[in-house]
């Protein structure tokens, strides 16, 4: 398993390297608190009290508007909500879509917009980076965006409010790697309750104040995360 992961980053770290020195996106690594600490928070119960992530984002550029149409003997088509990516071009944008980001810092693109202009709409299209692009029957106005990429380092925690007795609090701990589809590692916590509020509770190094609970939900400040 390590081999696979480390040839997997590997890959990862050559291929940013090739888009930072040859294209015009850049990768962030963004680490967040949600609600940030100090903050007043209500949650009822299902809802996300806590949450935690470490994430490489790219830039991108979404389309709010899609089209299909035919280059030479390719047929192109984009959906409202598609995301591209800026590569290298003479022109003042170029931006491809692949199926994922393997394939994009592979060079394998199924559709590329072009800004001649750069006026923030799109005024040519192409299947591929090497065929040349045909003129939009509409130009496709576009928007900033960011492309989320999980990554072997990539973690998401999250702390669900399960609801509460007048005895205990029931909180569910979930803990997201590198596939934030699926959950890699859940637990729940069961913390006893005292009859006067505030109240702190800690768990995996990060310390809540619980001010109340009552049919509103759980009311509550983050005080401090690892």
């Amino acid at each position: 398993m390590q081999s696979v992961l480390g040839g997997t980053m590997w890959r990862f770290l050559v291929a940013m390297f090739c888009l930072i020195g040859g294209n015009a996106s850049a990768q962030t690594i963004r680490n967040s608190v949600l609600p940030n600490i100090g903050e007043r928070s209500t949650a009822t119960v299902g809802d996300v009290i806590y949450e935690k992530t470490k994430m490489t984002i790219i830039p991108a550029y979404v389309i709010d508007s899609g089209f299909s149409g035919k280059n030479v003997f390719a047929t192109v088509t984009v959906a409202p909500g598609d995301k591209f990516i800026a590569i290298k071009s003479k022109t003042k944008l170029k931006a491809c879509r692949s199926p994922n980001l393997e394939a994009f810092f592979n060079g394998v693109y199924d559709a590329c917009l072009y800004d001649d202009d750069g006026d923030g709409s799109f005024d040519r299209y192409g299947a591929n980076e090497l065929q040349g692009g045909k003129k939009l029957k509409n130009s496709i106005p576009y928007r900033a965006s960011e492309f989320i990429e999980p990554t072997s380092d990539s973690i998401k925690q999250q702390v669900i409010f399960l609801g509460s007795t007048k005895d205990s609090l029931r909180l569910s701990y979930r803990e997201f790697i590198n596939d934030m589809a699926r959950p890699a590692f859940t637990e729940e916590y069961i913390f006893p309750l005292e009859t006067a509020f505030p109240q702190i509770i800690g768990f995996k190094g990060v310390k809540l104040t619980i001010s109340a609970i009552n049919r509103a939900g759980i009311h509550y400040t983050v005080d401090s995360t690892p």
